[in-house]
């Protein structure tokens, strides 16, 4: 397993955490990973949308945007996943980079769609 952990962490800090059955909070570039206990059932879906983006780009409109505010709601989010909170969850997940994207065609019928499909909406939306 410490492999493909290694291999993981060289393709990018979020490949290790979804190496695992159970949930994991991930610090750091990915390679710090702290089991959560729960036995919330719950189901996470990942887009990838035909259309790429550049990580060092995206990190640069974010240092540029003023006013950006990155939100670290990770102890909360292992909280409601401890307390099966789901509301507490969906409001504590969110992807900095979407700031930088909405005005992406693409990535807004994508979000549509999924919302559409029932898909949870949290506070983060646009």
């Amino acid at each position: 397993m410490q492999d493909l952990i290694d291999i993981g962490k060289n393709l990018g800090a979020d490949v290790p955490p979804c190496l695992y059955k159970n949930s994991m909070l991930a610090q750091g570039i990915g390679e710090i990973i702290t089991p959560i206990s729960t036995k919330m059932k719950y189901y996470i879906i990942i887009v990838k949308p035909s259309v790429s983006f550049s990580t060092k780009s995206m990190f640069d409109v974010i240092a540029n945007h003023p006013g950006f505010v990155q939100a670290y709601n990770s102890q909360t989010a292992v909280k409601a996943l401890q307390t099966h909170d789901l509301d507490l969850l969906s409001n504590n997940l969110y992807n900095a980079f979407e700031e930088t994207l909405k005005d992406n065609g693409e990535l807004q019928n994508i979000r549509r769609l999924l919302y559409e499909n029932n898909a949870i909406r949290n506070q983060y939306d646009w």
